[in-house]
């Protein structure tokens, strides 16, 4: 016989959720219902599945989904922490030449310890089900029963840059269950756990780029190379297999590259004699448009055989 969830667990008289394994029988455990707040029997017969019932009859609508979600919340708190799901990060990119190439950057599954962990704790304008700490690090996991993230949320999270892990509960609702085979689905296990926010998904995102161009760089050339003309808004350098764009704008000439030590100290050399400006709001270096030729040849030097326009 398949039992819902209240059966199995309940709330005690200081508001700590309890499976029916571990409570005394009858009226003595001294349980009530998360959901309508009715008191419940511990029911742990010899013939039937052990279970918790209302004691003045049927059970109210809710009461498995929301006793699901406090339990595994409660176990998260007191988890210290959990394992997170794998990150992965696809690329695929196809340079003028005609050759292409593919990147994956991988993260597998991994244990993480909070520093800190709390429940229901206002974020900005969203109040996560779980809000962990990992340094100074946000960290947003969301249970679902039968309510999943939604767009709205979702916007917020992205918004906030906040990585979230959802888990999803949805088809345990109606399988036996204890403390022991919910905390090993919550904390241990990835198989319902997804990302809604990726951590480091930038990085991983760059990585996976990298990967791609290296792949594509290390197979034969194929095609004629495309030739820079003057006319054109945009040229993609690639310094040392580092992407570097160089922009004509309406009031000057930017060079943009994803952060690397080594291209960095180039750019920095070629703003000293240049005239460029770092820009932290655009994260992006900012030259006098007089200066546009000049910078092309310099990245043209200092470029690997491939400059185009995008």
């Amino acid at each position: 016989m398949k039992t819902s969830l209240l059966q199995l667990f309940a709330l005690d008289k200081n508001g700590r959720v309890q499976s029916v394994n571990d409570v005394s029988r009858g009226m003595s455990c001294e349980c009530y219902c998360p959901c309508c707040g009715s008191s419940v029997i511990a029911r742990q017969g010899e013939v039937r599945e052990w279970h918790f019932a209302h004691s003045l009859g049927a059970d109210c609508e809710h009461a498995a989904e929301t006793a699901l979600h406090l339990a595994a919340k409660q176990i998260i708190v007191e988890s210290g922490g959990f394992t997170i799901p794998q990150r992965k990060v696809t690329s695929q990119l196809y340079l003028p030449d005609g050759r292409s190439g593919f990147g994956e950057a991988l993260r597998p599954e991994m244990w993480i310890d909070f520093d800190s962990v709390e429940s229901e704790k206002q974020v900005g304008m969203i109040r996560p089900d779980i809000l962990a700490m990992l340094g100074n690090l946000a960290i947003g996991i969301e249970v679902a029963v039968t309510h999943f993230v939604d767009g709205e949320k979702k916007d917020a999270l992205i918004q906030l840059d906040m990585p979230t892990v959802e888990i999803d509960l949805s088809n345990m609702q109606f399988n036996e269950l204890n403390w022991e085979t919910l905390k090993e689905i919550v904390i241990n296990s990835t198989d319902s756990k997804y990302w809604i926010v990726m951590m480091d998904k930038v990085s991983l995102e760059n990585e996976a780029h990298q990967l791609a161009l290296d792949n594509a760089y290390e197979k034969p050339l194929l095609a004629q190379e495309v030739t820079f003309h003057a006319k054109d808004n945009k040229v993609r350098f690639y310094i040392n297999r580092k992407m570097v764009d160089l922009t004509e704008l309406p009031f000057g000439v930017s060079i943009w590259t994803p952060y690397d030590p080594s291209i960095n100290e180039i750019i920095k050399k070629l703003a000293r004699s240049g005239g460029g400006k770092w820009q932290p709001k655009y994260k992006n270096w900012l030259f006098p448009i007089k200066v546009k030729s000049w910078l092309h040849s310099e990245l043209t030097k200092l470029s690997d055989k491939h400059s185009f326009v995008i």
